[in-house]
Formats: C-alpha cells, structure tokens, sequence
C-alpha cells in the first residue's frame, strides 16, 4: 500500500496497462506539502476494483489513494 504522510492534492494517470491479474498503473502526485513524486508505479488487482465497487480504474486508483474530489 502507498503511504503519503501529506495528503494527495491531485493525481495525474501517466500510463495504464492490463495484465491477466491487474492494472499496471504509472502517475503522478501532487502531494499537500507541494511535493510532486513523479512517475509513481501502482498495481490494482481485478479483486481489489471488485472490492471498491467499480469496473472504473480511475475511481480504483482514487479508492486505492483514498483520495477522492471534494
């Protein structure tokens, strides 16, 4: 699990690629304290997208980030 001590202001999905298992996931981070990590790798499974309800990778990401839009 990714652990960011600031919260994530805005994401940025760079790339996205599918496997057999999971989404392969590249992007970026606009983080509170006005850091930017870049090029960020994440992995979600087809059992997590299940878990969070969604067939949407970008609604996964954000429940995978616990970020979501105000």
């Amino acid at each position: 699990m990714i652990m960011f001590i600031h919260p994530i202001r805005t994401s940025n999905i760079i790339e996205t690629n599918v496997n057999a298992d999971a989404y392969e996931i590249f992007l970026n981070i606009d983080l509170d304290s006005y850091s930017k990590p870049e090029n960020i790798k994440m992995q979600i499974t087809f059992e997590e997208l299940v878990g969070y309800e969604t067939t949407d990778i970008e609604k996964g990401i954000k429940y995978a980030l616990r970020f979501f839009n105000k």
